[in-house]
């Protein structure tokens, strides 16, 4: 069993050199589920970093779990309520999705359909999609906090 916790700034360097020491350990000689584990963990610390309350203690929790499962954790602390509304609303979704039902291919055909671009939103879709990973999540209310866990069987 490997497992890694790890609190960092947020800065996407500082998450990649992270991904990079994790994935350096782990010693899998898969190449599909290497992308699928660099890109699951990218995308959830651009997400905490893009959401990350800017007022307050903005350190990112890490938890890095790999036991015949793959399991990425990541918490943060968000500002603004409406962001946090988004994040559950896009997990729910995917969460309650029959797969042959692409949400993936729908989003993209929504940003290009749209007259105003800004953020795609995509990071959490392209998880479940191209990385195969479920999607869950745990909210404080009280503080402000999500934590997004994502994980795959392997």
């Amino acid at each position: 069993m490997i497992n890694y916790n790890f609190l960092i700034k947020p800065d996407i360097n500082e998450g990649e050199l992270i991904k990079y020491k994790i994935i350096e350990k782990l010693n899998i000689n898969n190449t599909h589920l290497l992308h699928q584990i660099e890109m699951t963990f990218s995308e959830l610390i651009e997400n905490a970093i893009k959401y990350s309350d800017k007022n307050i203690n903005n350190n990112i929790e890490v938890l890095f779990e790999y036991n015949g499962f793959i399991k990425i954790t990541v918490s943060n602390y968000i500002e603004e309520e409406q962001n946090i509304k988004n994040l559950i609303q896009i997990i729910e979704k995917i969460k309650h999705i029959n797969k042959k039902d692409n949400l993936y291919f729908k989003r993209i055909q929504e940003i290009i359909e749209r007259e105003k671009h800004g953020e795609s939103q995509m990071g959490l879709y392209r998880i479940f999609y191209e990385g195969e990973f479920d999607l869950d999540y745990k909210i404080e209310y009280s503080i402000n906090k999500i934590t997004i866990i994502a994980t795959k069987n392997y």
